[in-house]
């Protein structure tokens, strides 16, 4: 992953993640953060709500 100098992420252009990636990268990259952890287990905790509803595969 690359980043440029404010920040955002690039390419400027839809960057395919896997979950353990994205884990990776924007919650364990902050040990310090007190809600990283907890927004990202909200997080797979809705997408598998949506899955159970949905009853197919959803990406993001």
């Amino acid at each position: 992953m690359a980043f440029d100098a404010y920040g955002n992420l690039t390419p400027y252009a839809v960057i395919e993640l896997d979950l353990d990636v994205f884990r990776q990268q924007f919650v364990e990259q902050f040990p310090f953060s007190t809600k990283r952890n907890w927004l990202f287990d909200v997080f797979v905790s809705y997408m598998n709500d949506v899955k159970q509803t949905v009853k197919t595969e959803v990406t993001v």
